[in-house]
């Protein structure tokens, strides 16, 4: 009996160390999520601050405004997400939808055309019309982190991004970001 205690407490100690490593993974993850969003707010509103708001163009005011709007809606949904995980539900977002790529790519990308900018940083975009069923949410957090990671590390000015089916395959297709 006193070896099957003992065995039974072992695991539990390997089920709770299991645990804090999932807590503490996600925890990361969430850092990191809301952390994106409110670098990019935080990048237009120190431009917008430091310029005299007269000699900015007309164009970029309002990529500005609108590039704002879009990171707290983010970040709204990212709080959310976090306040249904809190409370054990599942998030209804979680249902496969078709995405096209070539789009999402393409909206990434120019969200983060300003910061690439600041950055003298340049994207040279080859993007087949590839459309995939996935969770939407996910696969865009995916691709902005990549980008986002691409733009901060890289050493080189420009940043491939590349989308294609390989030749006679229909059912696979390559994704690269390289710098």
């Amino acid at each position: 009996e006193i070896g099957q205690v003992t065995k039974s407490f072992n695991e539990m100690i390997e089920e709770k160390k299991k645990l804090e490593n999932i807590s503490k993974d996600f925890f990361n993850n969430a850092t990191h999520e809301l952390k994106t969003p409110v670098t990019s707010i935080y990048g237009y509103v120190q431009i917008l601050e430091e310029e005299d708001l007269d000699t900015l163009d007309e164009e970029f005011k309002k990529r500005a405004i609108n590039r704002i709007m879009m990171e707290c809606g983010k970040l709204k949904e990212l709080i959310q997400n976090l306040l249904e995980i809190s409370r054990c539900g599942v998030r209804k977002k979680d249902i496969k939808q078709e995405v096209n790529l070539e789009a999402l790519i393409s909206e990434l990308c120019d969200r983060l055309i300003d910061r690439s900018r600041r950055l003298n940083k340049e994207f040279i975009v080859n993007i087949e019309e590839i459309t995939i069923l996935v969770i939407k949410e996910d696969i865009e957090h995916i691709i902005l982190n990549l980008i986002d990671n691409a733009l901060k590390y890289s050493k080189g000015k420009e940043i491939y991004i590349s989308l294609n089916k390989p030749d006679n395959n229909k059912d696979n297709f390559v994704f690269e970001i390289k710098n």
